[in-house]
């Protein structure tokens, strides 16, 4: 059966950490940093990092096994390092591989689609962020996280978004594609709004943008198509999932 994109997608939102850019050396710096003006002698790991991506800063900096009675302290600490290293350790912030030729692709390829960069780290900072890799022409939105939300991980944030591009959102199972890296999270996430959900990821879904650029691209007829997922089946084959 010829396999094909919906004929009704209206955006595609794009996870920034982790999908676009490697970030996590760059937040795990800052972490370190953060307990060590705080005096805190914990061992933190990188998977210590890991495992808080993609959460809601406001959760992140409320958490008491973190940081006791010092979450706002530690806020303002976070991110005063967190943009020292940006401008100190460039390198830390890496394009993941591909990028730089999958958004051009993706923007010729759906001229009709509006494309999303999305992430739950503070709006300014995502904003520079594009800019530095000189990426923010090719969104229509670039959305990260503001005083009075809805921010990521919040699935009220696809209708922040729809709202802020004036789309009407029917069904999102057919015009709303996500693309992330964690296969939990931003699972879960698409999920609960009722998206589809696209993972790239060297564990599962598609190992690299690369491989999810030619996926695409193999699918030549654009119509309209009911499946749940892009995902790489147990035989270890890229296909739509239905």
């Amino acid at each position: 059966m010829t396999q094909t994109f919906p004929k009704k997608l209206k955006m595609i939102v794009m996870d920034w950490d982790g999908t676009l850019v490697t970030a996590e050396p760059m937040v795990h710096e800052a972490y370190l940093s953060t307990f060590k003006s705080l005096k805190d002698e914990r061992q933190w790991t990188i998977s210590d990092t890991h495992a808080r991506n993609g959460e809601d800063p406001n959760r992140i900096f409320s958490d008491v096994s973190l940081w006791g009675n010092q979450g706002e302290k530690a806020r303002t600490i976070f991110y005063t390092h967190y943009r020292r290293l940006a401008a100190t350790r460039p390198d830390l912030l890496q394009l993941k591989e591909g990028t730089e030729e999958f958004l051009p692709f993706l923007k010729q390829s759906f001229q009709d689609v509006k494309l999303v960069l999305l992430a739950a780290k503070t709006q300014s900072i995502l904003v520079e962020e594009a800019r530095k890799f000189n990426l923010h022409g090719y969104f229509d939105a670039i959305v990260g996280k503001i005083e009075d939300g809805p921010n990521k991980p919040d699935i009220k944030v696809f209708d922040r978004i729809a709202n802020q591009l004036g789309l009407a959102i029917i069904n999102p199972r057919q015009e709303v594609m996500h693309i992330g890296d964690n296969p939990e999270k931003d699972e879960a996430f698409a999920r609960s709004y009722g998206a589809m959900s696209v993972i790239v990821n060297d564990k599962c879904g598609f190992k690299n943008l690369h491989q999810l650029r030619q996926e695409i691209e193999s699918v030549k007829v654009l119509s309209h198509a009911c499946f749940k997922n892009i995902s790489r089946d147990s035989n270890d084959s890229t296909r739509f999932k239905s």
